[in-house]
């Protein structure tokens, strides 16, 4: 009967064993993300980026006075971006990052812009309570995009609520 020699198969498994978390490591596939936050044209200081995924806060930042700020995301996943500032009606931002895993080449660092406005109370305030732009992946161009429609949107229903109100 011959037997089996330990530490031959104990550094057999410890070498299965990194490979196989060194596999999974580099299997996480991140994505970047620089964006700049202004109020009326002006780069804005002092505001609190913040990243949540499936409600738990991931990241925190305050911009500098540039107003700049960096993320990095997971591929396959869902965030929410809030940017908010004293005085400044706060801004979501929905970030999709499905059907990014497996994709030929990395997407360059995606760069967008947030505009924050003075935060002056209305009723049309819950309008937008939701996120007013996503962030998500464009096969054809293979590249992120930002879909802003839904704050354009929301800027137009506005302004027709306010033309049909009654007169007082």
């Amino acid at each position: 009967m011959i037997m089996p020699n330990f530490s031959s198969l104990k550094f057999l498994a410890i070498l299965l064993l990194f490979g196989s978390l060194a596999s999974n490591l580099s299997a996480q596939v991140v994505h970047k993300f620089s964006g700049k936050v202004y109020s009326y044209g002006d780069p804005c200081d002092d505001v609190k980026v913040e990243l949540k995924q499936a409600g738990e806060v991931v990241y925190t930042e305050v911009t500098k006075g540039n107003g700049k700020f960096t993320l990095e995301v997971q591929a396959e996943s869902e965030y929410m971006l809030s940017l908010s500032k004293e005085g400044l009606k706060s801004k979501t931002i929905w970030i999709n990052t499905k059907q990014t895993e497996k994709l030929a080449q990395q997407p360059p660092n995606f760069k967008f812009d947030v505009g924050l406005k003075k935060d002056k109370r209305s009723k049309y305030d819950e309008l937008y309570e939701i996120p007013v732009a996503l962030i998500k992946y464009d096969r054809k161009k293979q590249a992120f995009y930002m879909d802003d429609t839904y704050g354009d949107l929301l800027d137009r229903k506005k302004k027709r609520l306010r033309e049909n109100a009654p007169r007082r």
